[in-house]
């Protein structure tokens, strides 16, 4: 089977150039669907995808109802999964599921890598984003010499802009931002040059990162102190 960039319906690998739902053209460098995953802890079930010799899920995890929903809006779990702490992702609140793992740096390189040699020239992170979902900022409107923030979600890893939780300076509480507009995804930063007691290693999609132009194209894998909140994609420790 593959996947249509644009409306998302399986499509079967035929022939066939257009996609008969939205009209779209059918790149079947896109992967196909895997399979998919159900989690025998709650019962979720994710849908998975193979982009080169790895195997994502392409949906963030929803596991623990303890973690945190954006806004704590139940309601933003089954769309942008669970916004988890760093420490959640580790030890005895590991919510990893069983034959998957928390990418590393290598991993996520190895993903961008294989985009960028398979993806016909377009942004990286264009390729993983998803079609739909992605906003400008409200005092940037679209200018046209930097071209559209949506992506093409040509590999099927739907990176969905799930925004990102921040503990306030004072107190316990997390400040929710940015939803429409980026979303980060924890790395296991084990020998990561870029970690420290402090920081932890993040991989960020966004269109406005730094100077809030509304680019098409961000990925940036850099540190992060551990008052952070950020989603978790996971990707299957191997394919038998």
């Amino acid at each position: 089977m593959a996947l249509c960039t644009k409306c998302q319906r399986e499509l079967p690998v035929s022939d066939i150039k257009f996609c008969p739902f939205c009209g779209e053209r059918v790149n079947f460098n896109a992967a196909p669907v895997a399979e998919t995953f159900t989690d025998e802890r709650d019962g979720e079930t994710y849908k998975l995808v193979q982009i080169g010799d790895q195997i994502w899920m392409a949906e963030n995890l929803r596991y623990n109802p303890m973690a945190s929903a954006y806004d704590n809006d139940e309601d933003n779990v089954k769309n942008y999964g669970r916004l988890y702490s760093y420490d959640e992702t580790q030890g005895a609140n590991k919510v990893i599921p069983k034959g998957f793992h928390l990418p590393s740096e290598e991993d996520i390189q190895q993903l961008l890598d294989y985009v960028g040699a398979n993806n016909n020239g377009e942004g990286v992170g264009v390729s993983l984003k998803s079609v739909k979902g992605w906003k400008y900022w409200a005092e940037n409107p679209i200018d046209v010499e930097t071209g559209s923030v949506k992506g093409t979600d040509r590999f099927g890893f739907r990176a969905l802009p799930a925004g990102y939780a921040k503990k306030e300076q004072y107190g316990s509480s997390y400040e929710y931002r940015d939803l429409g507009r980026v979303t980060y995804f924890w790395l296991d930063d084990g020998g990561s040059t870029y970690s420290s007691f402090n920081e932890k290693t993040y991989f960020a999609l966004s269109f406005d990162r730094l100077n809030r132009k509304p680019i098409e194209n961000q990925n940036v894998i850099e540190g992060s102190r551990s008052d952070f909140k950020f989603s978790i994609r996971c990707v299957k420790d191997d394919l038998d």
